[in-house]
């Protein structure tokens, strides 16, 4: 999906700012370690990533149906901040292309197709009616608590891990809004036409608006993770090739350049997060060829407890089979710990005990303590 996405977003782009812009933005997008450590991520906000890329694609060939349902399934079925970059072609549909009965039309047909048959799915399996996406919002937004619970990061966090996982590419990214609005105010003094670059969506402006939005939005959160990005992930790329692409007068040989040393350094970036961060899969895809097995084959049920690394644990399928049970034992760590599924038929209704929404520790996770000291 990651891919097909990626082609449909560099194909438009090829056909709306050139073979050059399109050239550098599927160079850039392939030769970025970000983007594959987003594409295979099995997260809400890696769905909304490859959809963006089709609302971008659809929006940049003004199949503006194509590009609303398909910002509504990110939003909907994905991550519901991901609406946010569906902002600026609201906008455009609305105040610039006078076409607000196309735009609510494809809201309301979204809402039927897309939004209709998960409030039955979720409903169905919690057991009341449930509309997840709201759920999401109203405690992250509106809710007492708030993501804040869950770690706070300085205002500089984000931009280390743009330098990390997009290095120069994110530089240009960020840079791309400013020379645009340059070239504008310079090519409307040499033709001496006011009227010039005066639509919304005209020239570049319809790739950076939703960039400009998400630093808006997300930058000035306290709480910050390196996958709320991932949305905006591939318009780094698109970015960066543009401003390349204003930037060649200056530096013809610019471009070729950035693509080469961004690919050697996202290779570098990869290599060290394999060299440095693979020994939990090392670990626990092991276990299953110890020699410890031996001695635990007459047992009906077998622990294996971890403490403050609980979150390096990749999966329940890396256990040997089904007596094996992940246990926690209590650590630096303060936080709630997460809670096995019931394995009753109605597991998805029923209401766990010991559980919060304040992310407050919880005894009941521990093995072998008594919930003193």
């Amino acid at each position: 999906m990651g891919s097909l996405s990626s082609l449909l977003l560099t194909r438009a782009v090829y056909r709306k700012y050139g073979s050059s812009v399109g050239l550098w933005t599927m160079l850039l997008l392939l030769g970025s370690c970000g983007m594959y450590i987003a594409a295979a991520a099995y997260l809400p906000s890696s769905f909304a990533m490859y959809l963006t890329m089709v609302a971008m694609g659809a929006w940049f060939e003004s199949n503006y149906k194509v590009s609303i349902m398909a910002v509504a399934a990110s939003a909907i079925v994905g991550w519901p901040f991901s609406a946010a970059l569906g902002l600026p072609l609201a906008l455009e549909l609305i105040f610039f292309k006078q076409k607000l009965l196309l735009f609510v039309k494809y809201c309301a047909v979204a809402l039927v197709t897309i939004a209709g048959p998960l409030f039955i799915i979720d409903s169905l399996y919690y057991g009341k009616a449930v509309f997840t996406p709201l759920n999401i919002l109203l405690y992250n937004v509106f809710g007492g608590g708030g993501p804040d619970l869950y770690g706070v990061e300085p205002w500089t966090f984000y931009f280390f891990n743009g330098l990390l996982n997009f290095n120069g590419v994110f530089v240009l990214a960020m840079a791309a809004g400013l020379l645009v609005e340059m070239k504008v105010v310079v090519d409307m003094w040499l033709t001496q036409d006011t009227k010039q670059d005066r639509t919304y969506s005209s020239g570049y402006r319809a790739a950076v608006q939703p960039l400009l939005v998400w630093i808006v939005i997300f930058f000035t959160q306290a709480h910050k993770e390196e996958r709320f990005l991932f949305p905006v992930y591939p318009l780094f790329a698109l970015n960066a090739a543009i401003s390349l692409q204003l930037l060649q007068v200056l530096c013809p040989c610019a471009a070729s350049v950035v693509v080469v040393v961004h690919t050697l350094l996202s290779i570098s970036r990869a290599t060290m997060l394999y060299k440095g961060y693979h020994a939990p899969l090392d670990l626990y895809g092991s276990i299953s060829t110890q020699p410890i097995l031996s001695h635990v084959k007459t047992l009906d049920e077998v622990n294996l407890c971890v403490g403050k690394e609980w979150y390096r644990v990749p999966s329940s399928f890396f256990l040997p089979d089904k007596r094996w049970k992940l246990r926690f034992i209590r650590s630096d760590f303060r936080g709630q710990l997460p809670k096995p599924y019931s394995s009753f038929k109605n597991a998805t209704s029923a209401i766990p005990e010991n559980m919060n929404d304040m992310n407050q520790e919880e005894p009941s996770r521990y093995v072998g303590w008594d919930g003193k000291g």
